[in-house]
């Protein structure tokens, strides 16, 4: 399997952004049209590449890498479904969509139906590892809270929750989800003091 090349994602995003702030220079109708179209087709592709993870199921303990009897036809949907999600987020990450549309389209994806792949729990893995990555703004502590309950309530797991990977997947989006409370509580007291 080829790796996902998410390092161009983020390279993809300085571009858009320095693309906008030239054409907030020359026309900011333009740039408000351009974020506009942007923002919604990073979070229809996101969407759409989310819940179309239906033919992702591996045996108890996969890892999410192995090989299927699908042919690469898998793999590069997989490779698009963690590009769509890098993206999105690296987007956020620069100003380019705004944390409020990220925290509804993670109540989108947490909300709407259960999670049922490994790939799913990988998604949003990234989506919250590239969109916290800054610190300019933290997203409200009661906003990550609720992530963590809605993610960790089982009847939103579709896998075998004791399944070790399911497990490990978890447990990373809850640390990073910890992460950005932490830094959200740190730059709170900062304000207050």
């Amino acid at each position: 399997m080829k790796p996902a090349r998410l390092q161009y994602t983020r390279t993809v995003a300085l571009i858009i952004h320095e693309v906008l702030i030239e054409l907030d220079l020359t026309n900011r109708w333009v740039a408000h049209d351009v974020r506009v179209h942007l923002r919604n087709f990073a979070t229809w592709s996101l969407l759409m590449t989310f819940h179309n993870c239906s033919g992702d199921y591996f045996a108890f303990n996969a890892t999410g890498l192995e090989k299927t009897n699908l042919n690469d036809t898998h793999e590069t949907l997989q490779e698009e479904q963690f590009n769509a999600a890098a993206l999105f987020g690296d987007l956020v990450a620069l100003g380019i969509i705004t944390h409020d549309h990220l925290v509804s389209v993670v109540d989108d994806l947490l909300e709407r139906g259960p999670i049922s792949s490994i790939s799913q729990y990988r998604i949003i893995h990234l989506l919250v590892l590239r969109a916290t990555f800054e610190t300019v703004y933290t997203i409200p502590s009661d906003i990550l809270i609720g992530w963590l309950e809605r993610l960790l309530f089982p009847m939103q797991i579709m896998l075998p929750i004791g399944d070790q990977m399911v497990q490990r997947w978890i447990l990373e989006i809850c640390n990073l989800i910890e992460k950005a409370n932490l830094r959200t509580q740190s730059i709170d007291s900062q304000i207050y003091y």
